[in-house]
This record gives structure tokens, sequence and C-alpha cells, in this order.
């Protein structure tokens, strides 16, 4: 008696074997109706979507994904600015010292940057100077 990982494995074998015969047959064998190398394409996509491994990633969270922006105001964390910043973490916490990058906001165990302060290190890198604070 096959195990249900063989089984399993047998099921993927085939649908792999049914994506190449679907690829590499003429339309009309593939089941389509026009000859339209777009609706092929298509259709593949859809099988192997369906035959994929399930995403990790919920499809409501993929949708609502946006491209990359950094918003004006509000704090965040170093895992969100690090694709605006091009230099790496410790280059970061070197010119936070110096100066030369704004500093972090210790918000109990959470570091987090100015927006504000990080568009304007971003409009002028080698110009930037921290902001006057007043001290009450």
């Amino acid at each position: 008696m096959p195990t249900k990982n063989a089984a399993v494995e047998t099921a993927r074998t085939k649908t792999a074997s049914a994506l190449i015969h679907l690829k590499d047959a003429p339309p009309h064998q593939a089941g389509l109706e026009s000859a339209d190398p777009t609706a092929q394409d298509l259709r593949l996509a859809k099988l192997r979507k369906k035959h994929s491994k399930r995403s990790k990633e919920p499809e409501a969270t993929k949708a609502l994904a946006s491209p990359l922006t950094l918003p004006l105001d509000g704090l965040s964390k170093w895992a969100t600015i690090k694709p605006f910043v091009p230099f790496s973490a410790e280059w970061v916490r070197q010119a936070e010292l110096a100066n030369r990058f704004p500093r972090r906001i210790k918000c109990g165990s959470a570091a987090l940057y100015s927006n504000r302060a990080i568009h304007d290190w971003l409009a002028d890198p080698a110009g930037w100077k921290p902001a006057e604070t007043v001290e009450g």
C-alpha cells in the first residue's frame, strides 16, 4: 500500500508532466479555443498557481501592498527605513554618533527614527545637520 507521501509525490509528478505537455502542445491539443499565445500563457499561469504550494502571505495582504514609500510624519523602525538608506545598520549607528545621520528615538525597547528627519537626510545626505532642539 503506497504511503501518503508517495501519493503526493505522484500527484506532483503528474501535474508537472501535464504542465510540460500543455506548454509544448499546440493550442488545439492544450484545450484552448484560439492559437493566441497570451491565452495559453494565462492558462499555464492558472495551472501553476492552482498546483503550487500555498503562499505564507494571504492574498489580501499582497493586494494591499503598495510600492515602498516612507510616510512624511511619524516614527519608523530600522526595517522600514532600511530600503531607503543605502548604508548598513552599522554605518548608520556610527553616523548617528558623528551627527551625520538622524538619531534614533528610544521608546521602551524599540529604536525608532523620525520620518521627517529621514526625509531631510535623504534630500541632502552630505549637507544634513541635526535640527536645533529647544530645551525648556
